[in-house]
């Protein structure tokens, strides 16, 4: 089962707040330099922002286990967003059986969308569409 992400369909959303002071390395940190990714791609530690470039084909952008990004009562968060204008989608897969706000998987379809995520320990919350 899957959901598509369709920020266009909702109004009012966004969220603020400042930033985690964590030392680099820390799998809380929310790095602030983004690259776009043109393959498929595995989230990392060191990830915060992913842009993802499906231009030349459908691409799939694969969770980690959300135990790994969560201690202490708090969750890593990540964003995925889709760069290009083309017809290709952008796949949110997530890892071990966990869900996505109840779901297998997450479609981006559109440029310049995105979806904003984080661990809550067995699976992962939509916290905002983009």
């Amino acid at each position: 089962m899957s959901i598509v992400v369709d920020p266009r369909a909702n109004t009012g959303q966004g969220t603020s707040g400042t930033g985690n002071s964590s030392t680099s390395g820390s799998p809380w940190i929310f790095p602030n330099n983004p690259t776009a990714k043109t393959g498929n791609y595995t989230i990392t530690a060191l990830d915060g922002t992913i842009k993802i470039d499906a231009n030349a084909a459908q691409r799939t952008v694969n969770l980690p286990d959300a135990a790994t990004f969560y201690a202490n009562g708090m969750g890593q968060v990540f964003v995925i967003k889709k760069v290009d204008a083309s017809a290709n989608t952008v796949v949110i897969q997530a890892a071990n059986n966990q869900m996505i706000d109840g779901f297998n998987t997450v479609v981006i379809n559109q440029q310049w969308d995105g979806i904003m995520l984080q661990s809550f320990g067995t699976g992962w919350d939509i916290l905002s569409t983009i």
